[in-house]
């Protein structure tokens, strides 16, 4: 057994074999016919790349060669990448969605900002060069959150040469902008009707792109819609199930999923 800053790998080596990361498990047996998503490797690729940073050894970096593996392999002739990968090693869609795309970039954008060995962070630059036209494309909310953190962390990380990812990052937040605008309401001020799954991106994203272009005005919607956020989904206050809730949707008390409540504190660290 395996523990890390005390959590145990355990299952994840579990559900982890040579092609990657299944996608479900019954019990705590891996489903195989579930087979893989490339978001999921996605999170694992991010998980384990901070941990190697924290304590690199050997089997930490096994575990980052198969996952940056995975979604080396994922890329989609045409642009961005692929998402279902079925068991049998063939992949199910023609390109993956939205989310999977911002997915990938941000664990790239991990790798490439770390201090992983030089093979790894030269595949994760040229991974996200690649896709780049793809990542200039996407619309979806959530997306683009994922973009702007990518490149967020670049910035952190002080990698050179992104001007083209800085142009499509802040291209994402304006558009954030203009969604939240479009849906803002006395009562709602937030960037779509109704509140669904990893809502705590979208502030977090803001907040991100407030410190690199303070005159757009991203600040005062990064921190209206974070407040918003955080008085709706704690306390004794009904918080999302596993739907939608908003003006016509009312909040259920069934709880999230761990990887939908996960990313909810991130947007305090950057606020």
């Amino acid at each position: 057994m395996q523990v890390v800053d005390g959590m145990t790998l355990d299952h994840l080596d579990r559900m982890t074999d040579s092609t990657g990361l299944i996608q479900h498990a019954i019990y705590s047996i891996p489903r195989r016919e579930s087979g893989y998503t490339t978001d999921d490797n996605a999170r694992a690729l991010r998980l384990c790349t901070r941990l190697w940073c924290q304590h690199p050894e050997k089997r930490m970096l096994n575990r980052v060669t198969g996952y940056l593996s995975f979604l080396e392999h994922a890329r989609c002739p045409v642009r961005g990448f692929h998402n279902f990968l079925s068991y049998q090693r063939s992949w199910l869609d023609a390109a993956g969605t939205g989310d999977c795309q911002g997915q990938a970039v941000l664990a790239l954008a991990e790798v490439l900002g770390s201090s992983l060995p030089d093979g790894y962070r030269l595949l994760a630059r040229e991974l996200i060069e690649a896709v780049l036209p793809a990542l200039a494309d996407l619309r979806s909310l959530r997306a683009q959150a994922y973009v702007i953190q990518a490149w967020g962390r670049l910035r952190e990380a002080e990698v050179q040469d992104m001007e083209r990812f800085e142009t499509i990052a802040c291209s994402a937040a304006r558009r954030l902008v203009d969604c939240y605008h479009r849906s803002e309401r006395p009562d709602w001020p937030w960037f779509e009707s109704r509140m669904t799954y990893a809502n705590a991106v979208l502030p977090q994203a803001m907040f991100i792109a407030a410190e690199r272009w303070p005159q757009e005005g991203f600040l005062d919607v990064a921190q209206a819609s974070f407040a918003f956020l955080d008085r709706t989904t704690t306390g004794e206050k009904p918080e999302p199930g596993s739907g939608a809730f908003g003006a016509k949707h009312p909040a259920g008390r069934s709880g999230q999923s761990l990887l939908t409540r996960v990313p909810i504190p991130a947007p305090c660290f950057e606020a």
